[in-house]
């Protein structure tokens, strides 16, 4: 009769155990799910507005090279008038 209740005992022990560590390490999928979908859908418009943003212009200023005051190119000597 003692090892019947030392069993039972510890069978009702085991079990409430079992129960307690099941309902701490359990999650709700609705709401991991919903905080995930809202950081999604945080990092896509901030994504769409980067893409929607003008890229910066480069400012105006000298460019460097060239020629200096003698034309690149070099006029032809005498042209010929053209028939028609």
């Amino acid at each position: 009769m003692l090892r019947m209740r030392t069993t039972i005992a510890l069978l009702i022990v085991g079990l409430a155990g079992v129960s307690t560590v099941r309902a701490a390490t359990r999650t709700d999928a609705g709401e991991t799910a919903h905080a995930t979908s809202l950081l999604t859908a945080e990092r896509r418009a901030h994504e769409a507005a980067e893409r929607l943003r003008l890229p910066d212009h480069a400012p105006a200023r000298w460019k460097q090279g060239g020629a200096g005051w003698t034309p690149a190119w070099k006029p032809e000597a005498k042209r010929t008038p053209t028939e028609r």
